[in-house]
């Protein structure tokens, strides 16, 4: 459930907890949620107000007060935790775009890439011809 659907949903506070068209409730999308601001819902449809939303801005209002009570904003001040690797280097932007579209240099830095810098230095162009080799397929590889 989330802000966008709202209107097409039945979302009732009860006894047990939050439900959704008479079901437990399990997940609630809160887009671009401020718990400072609760009641300055972003929503997709436009003109929708914390007022239209009746019963259901509870669950906003009980949100922030739960992120607020277990010291939310500190959390802004937390590094982020996949920013280096495990001897401290930095990863960059350009790092992860290459990592994420290359299957070979993924298979090579292992099932934790965080502990394997040296993967990630630039090829020669005769390594990085050879890391393209390894991954063709048989049809496509042609001689003569």
């Amino acid at each position: 459930m989330a802000s966008w659907n709202l209107q097409e949903r039945d979302l009732k506070l009860g006894l047990k907890g939050y439900s959704c068209q008479g079901q437990p409730l399990v997940f609630f999308h809160f887009s671009q949620f401020k718990p400072e601001k609760p009641r300055s819902i972003k929503n997709h449809q436009e003109g929708l107000s914390f007022e239209d939303l009746g019963e259901a801005g509870r669950i906003y209002l009980d949100y922030a007060q739960a992120l607020l009570q277990h010291r939310f904003a500190d959390c802004g001040a937390w590094p982020y935790a996949f920013e280096h690797f495990k001897d401290g280097s930095k990863i960059s932007d350009a790092l992860r775009l290459r990592y994420r579209e290359t299957p070979p240099l993924q298979d090579w830095a292992g099932e934790n890439p965080f502990e394997n810098p040296q993967v990630f230095v630039v090829p020669s162009r005769f390594q990085a011809f050879l890391l393209k080799l390894a991954y063709l397929s048989p049809k496509s590889l042609r001689f003569g």
